[in-house]
C-alpha cells in the first residue's frame, strides 16, 4: 500500500513538473500565432467558417488544462486565463494586420470553462473512485461480501 501511495505522489510531482515548461512553451506558440501578422500567414482551411473560433477555444482548453496540471485548477486560474485571452485580444491591436473581436474573445473564453468544467469532472471521479474502496474495505471489513445463503 504504501509503494503504491509512494508512486502515485511520484507521478503527481513529475506530472506537474512536466506541466510547468509545457504550459510556457505553448503559451509562447499560442502568443506567437495570435500576434504575428496576419498579412504574411496563409489563410486557414475553413471548416463552414468556424475554424478559428475551434483555434481559439483549443488554444485556451490546452493552456487552461495544462496550467491546472502544473498549478491544480482553482478560481484565479480560471480567473487568470480568461484575462490572458482579454490581453492577447487587445494585444492584436498594435499586430498589423490583425484586429480585435469580442466573438474571439468569447471563443476563447470558452475553451477556459471547458477545461475548468473537465478538470472538476475528472477530480470528482477520482476522488469518487479513491473513497469507493474505503467504503466498501469499512462497511465489508475488508473482505469481499458476496451475499447470503
Amino acid at each position: 500500500m504504501l509503494n503504491s501511495t509512494c508512486r502515485t505522489a511520484n507521478l503527481r510531482v513529475a506530472r506537474r513538473r512536466l506541466a510547468w515548461p509545457a504550459f510556457w512553451l505553448v503559451s509562447a506558440v499560442v502568443s506567437g500565432f495570435a500576434l504575428y501578422p496576419r498579412l504574411t500567414l496563409p489563410e486557414p482551411h475553413a471548416i463552414a467558417g468556424y475554424t478559428q473560433y475551434i483555434e481559439h477555444a483549443g488554444a485556451f482548453f490546452v493552456l487552461t488544462t495544462l496550467a491546472a496540471g502544473a498549478r491544480g485548477m482553482n478560481a484565479r486560474l480560471a480567473l487568470a486565463m480568461t484575462l490572458a485571452a482579454g490581453a492577447l485580444e487587445l494585444a492584436q491591436m498594435l499586430s498589423p494586420g490583425r484586429q480585435t473581436s469580442l466573438i474571439d474573445f468569447l471563443a476563447s473564453a470558452s475553451g477556459v470553462a471547458l477545461a475548468v468544467a473537465l478538470v472538476a469532472a475528472w477530480r470528482w471521479r477520482s476522488r469518487a473512485r479513491r473513497s469507493a474502496p474505503q467504503a466498501a474495505d469499512a462497511a465489508g471489513g475488508g473482505r469481499k461480501v458476496t451475499g447470503t445463503r
